[in-house]
């Protein structure tokens, strides 16, 4: 009874301090934090030294609300599903980390990554992508019937950009979630045009749905008809620095067939392979279907139809 009522006391302790650092991460992204110095002070009593900013990771669980719609847990048991994500993010944390913050925010885990003494903040990026990998295999073997993306944002040398940090990283979570499915990993300093069509798909969404239908629209709904392999094609050949020889290679064909899918391309969507111009147009295409989520909805068939 002695040890029960102690552990008693430590999950008490424990849920304290998660519950304090969840109302300090919901005040910094909000901005209602008062002023800097406030700010920084609740951090290092918190255990952080924020001074010279962070880099913002967030930790999602991937389709938290069907996970509960399939299994149903009671309430006593979904908090304590998130109390483990989160003791299981701040365990790896502390392998790659020395100056951190975590809180909990409903189904993410959030990170405010900072420099240790010493640190150059440039490392910060590349060591946040190895811990957010590690994150993702230790929740794996943890937690089996759970996946979990991750988006980084850039690191902010004033702590005022904090909220922006949050919001960067919230940005290369959906970019990721939308280009690469569950357990993906983003960093918004390397989602280059996708996050410029995000903000057109957030603050002008019919902008982007008729960019779209100006591109490659007839061609999903033609490879959607018929069972086709165009959408691939133009993908890898785009990918392949517009190379007829390695996009064959890649997709086992002959590279007149691949000539005659990009000329298939190019008759539907109204734009030539061969320039470059009407490339970028493709290729920025591509991307306004990836986060409209138009792919393609039959499986291919390889038809040259």
């Amino acid at each position: 009874r002695v040890l029960e009522a102690e552990l008693g006391k430590e999950r008490i302790r424990l849920e304290t301090e998660l519950g304090a650092r969840g109302d300090f991460v919901d005040d910094l992204i909000s901005g209602h934090y008062g002023s800097v110095e406030l700010l920084l002070q609740r951090a290092r009593y918190l255990g952080a030294d924020l001074t010279d900013g962070a880099l913002v990771m967030v930790v999602d669980i991937d389709d938290f609300a069907r996970y509960l719609a399939r299994r149903r847990p009671k309430e006593p048991a979904i908090q304590e599903l998130k109390r483990r994500l989160a003791d299981a993010v701040r365990l790896q944390t502390r392998q790659t980390f020395s100056n951190f913050l975590l809180g909990p925010r409903s189904d993410n885990v959030i990170l405010f990554l900072g420099c240790a003494e010493g640190e150059d903040p440039e490392e910060l990026p590349e060591k946040a992508q190895l811990l957010a990998k590690g994150v993702q295999r230790y929740v794996k073997g943890l937690l089996p019937d759970l996946t979990i993306s991750v988006g980084i944002g850039s690191y902010k040398k004033d702590p005022a950009q904090l909220p922006e940090a949050y919001s960067e990283a919230r940005v290369a979570l959906e970019i990721g979630h939308r280009i690469h499915g569950p357990s993906s990993v983003s960093n918004f300093g390397r989602t280059g045009t996708y996050k410029l069509l995000f903000r057109v798909l957030q603050e002008n969404p019919e902008e982007l749905e008729a960019f779209y239908g100006e591109t490659l629209e007839p061609v999903v709904h033609y490879d959607s008809r018929y069972g086709t392999e165009l959408v691939q094609t133009l993908i890898t050949y785009l990918g392949n620095d517009a190379s007829t020889v390695r996009t064959a290679g890649d997709l086992f064909a002959h590279r007149h067939t691949i000539r005659y899918r990009l000329d298939r391309v190019g008759e539907l969507a109204g734009l030539d392979v061969d320039k470059s111009e009407d490339r970028e147009r493709l290729t920025l295409g591509i991307k306004a279907m990836q986060l409209l989520g138009r792919v393609p909805d039959k499986p291919s068939s390889f038809s040259d139809r």
